[in-house]
């Protein structure tokens, strides 16, 4: 609420919750193994840049899946409403 008395307007209702709109996606979440293919980066040189990061997922069946967070900026393309990864 502001100081004006005023609610801030939802974007979306979900029944009685308030859900305010995200940002615009500003990372990909990109295999290890397809960082060099999509940057022309290894995955090394690749994590120098300040705005990356390397994640790992393991899943339920204990194997070991290796991501890298990585700003689109660094990407051979434009983002698209599929990315969903938020800086």
């Amino acid at each position: 609420m502001h100081e004006s008395g005023k609610r801030d307007r939802p974007v979306h209702g979900l029944g009685g919750l308030e859900v305010k709109s995200r940002k615009p996606a500003t990372h990909r979440l990109v295999p290890v193994g397809d960082v060099f293919r999509l940057t022309g980066l290894t995955t090394k040189e690749i994590l120098l840049h300040g705005d990356t990061q390397r994640l790992v997922r393991i899943d339920s069946k204990g194997s070991r899946h290796e991501f890298v967070r990585i700003p689109f900026a660094l990407l051979d393309r434009e983002p698209t409403d599929g990315d969903d990864l938020h800086g």
